[in-house]
């Protein structure tokens, strides 16, 4: 009777252990760390209560729950980080940075203890040291916010723009990503992203204009219209730019180079930005043209692009291939100031015919003082009768005479 009962005893302990396991899995998929740790406290999930205890900056709660995990598993990375983060917290700092060098020991695989390994390399001026952990932790996703906040914040150091450039030179996978976020850039934070754009542009990978475009627009955001426009044009593919000619890529050439891109700097071509499929570029004899369609549907933004004209009149022109006027009764070519309603192009262009069922597009731009920046679009007018296909090619901008 009494080894029957010790079995009885053994197999509901085993249950319990498996029921408690279970609930404490839930409660821990729930978010709930401390309600799991009170249930099933193994070292793990102990841990991981100290972690939110941290994050609720109760450090000595933390603390005590970190000693509680590391009692029963000494080799606890998270259990490790969160005590000395708390020493740290509550300012014993040499407790603090002991259990912290003790955790990256064997932290690899904690992000955390990574992420605050790399900062101290950064703020220590080991920046070699840094990328090798930046390296390995940009390239999980969770965490890649954080690292290029630090990349960001550390990007006026010129020794640290060094060892960046080192790093990049091996071609990382996450150069792109790297790039897209300096679009957060802070103001202050951007004398640096541009100083490393420079020192880029003299290895063997510079930075593209695609690269770029992050930063462009961010510039444009905060309305530096001029340092935006020079970031762009120096890196600005030759194919687009033509002697005399202030629109870019009046052929098309590079628009049809970029086709699939997802995005483009606003100074080039934006092609469909509206995804109505009414428009696309393809290839011609001289390049490539802009082939738009209209329809009796909706107005439609067709193709745009930005512009930085100085104060003064300008004459725009472009070549069309129609079927006649009544062709392009579908389409409006306009350029205008952003956010502002009025055009500073006039409701009806003079139309040339040049043979051959083409004819040329003329008109004026006139941009006041106070307009730095412009768009350029053309645009399916939508309501009109019935729906029309024309060819566009050779646009350009130059001062009026």
């Amino acid at each position: 009777m009494v080894g029957r009962g010790l079995v009885l005893l053994a197999a509901a302990g085993l249950m319990w252990l498996v029921l408690a396991n279970g609930v404490a899995a839930g409660m821990a998929l729930a978010g709930d760390d401390a309600g799991a740790a009170r249930v099933a406290p193994d070292a793990d999930r102990l841990s991981l209560s100290a972690q939110q205890f941290y994050f609720a900056k109760d450090y000595a709660g933390a603390r005590a729950l970190a000693d509680r995990a590391l009692r029963l598993s000494p080799i606890q990375t998270r259990a490790i980080r969160v005590a000395g983060m708390a020493e740290l917290a509550l300012g014993r700092e040499d407790a603090g940075l002991r259990a912290m060098n003790a955790a990256a020991l064997g932290g690899w695989r904690d992000n955390a203890t990574q992420l605050w390994i790399m900062q101290m390399a950064l703020y220590g001026g080991d920046n070699d040291s840094a990328m090798q952990r930046a390296d390995a932790l940009v390239r999980r996703a969770t965490v890649r916010d954080q690292v290029f906040a630090a990349f960001r914040a550390m990007v006026g150091n010129g020794a640290f723009r060094r060892s960046l450039i080192v790093r990049l030179s091996d071609q990382p996978d996450w150069r792109g990503l790297m790039f897209l976020d300096f679009r957060r850039s802070a103001p202050a934070e951007l004398p640096g992203v541009i100083a490393l754009i420079g020192e880029l542009d003299r290895t063997p990978r510079p930075v593209s204009d695609l690269e770029v475009f992050p930063l462009v627009e961010r510039l444009l955001e905060l309305g530096q219209i001029g340092a935006a426009y020079d970031l762009w044009h120096a890196r600005a593919p030759r194919a687009g730019l033509r002697p005399g000619n202030l629109a870019y890529d009046g052929r098309f050439a590079v628009a049809l180079a970029h086709r699939g891109a997802l995005s483009v700097p606003r100074f080039e071509w934006a092609i469909d930005p509206d995804a109505t499929a009414l428009a696309t570029v393809e290839p011609a004899a001289d390049g490539a043209v802009l082939r738009a369609r209209s329809d009796a549907g909706a107005t439609a933004t067709l193709a745009t692009q930005a512009l930085a004209l100085a104060p003064g009149r300008y004459a725009l022109s472009m070549d069309i291939a129609a079927q006649g006027e009544r062709d392009l009764a579908g389409f409006a070519v306009t350029a205008s100031c952003p956010g502002r309603g009025a055009a500073l192009t006039p409701d009806a262009p003079v139309l040339h015919p040049l043979g051959s069922d083409r004819l040329r597009l003329a008109t004026t731009i006139d941009v006041p003082a106070d307009c730095a920046r412009q768009d350029l679009v053309i645009r399916a007018r939508g309501g009109t009768p019935v729906g029309a296909t024309i060819m566009i090619g050779n646009v350009a901008i130059r001062p009026a005479g």
